[in-house]
């Protein structure tokens, strides 16, 4: 996976033409995912064949414990890519992580000043 990895960052470098700094989080994303499948498979090694949607499910559940929203809609966001470039490159049948859902994100109330209602409260 480690190789794929370094094929995928050259895809978004020069295909994709994305950010270095976009390049470099995708990347460290894909190096957390790979962490978490060698503790799930620590005999058998990560097969990128054997991912399926269960086991980037059972990811994303882990990231809730430490993640905010917006960081976990971009590490599936990077995972998504991913799984499509392999699908691209013939490596894959099809993407595994098609099937999950980017969380939503986060809303916060306007404080103070910051509210512009278009209506006086005075009347």
């Amino acid at each position: 996976m480690k190789q794929r990895i370094e094929e995928f960052k050259i895809y978004l470098s020069v295909e994709r033409n994305l950010s270095e700094h976009t390049v470099r989080a995708y990347c460290r994303d894909l190096d957390q995912l790979f962490l978490f499948l060698q503790e799930q498979t620590p005999d058998e090694g990560v097969d990128i064949e054997r991912i399926d949607g269960l086991l980037l499910r059972q990811y994303l559940a882990r990231l809730h414990k430490t993640c905010g929203r917006s960081s976990i809609a971009r590490k599936l966001s990077a995972l998504k890519t991913f799984f499509r470039f392999l699908v691209r490159q013939g490596l894959l049948l099809d993407s595994p992580a098609d099937s999950l859902i980017t969380p939503r994100r986060e809303q916060y109330l306007p404080r103070g000043s910051e509210c512009r209602t278009g209506w006086d409260s005075s009347r």
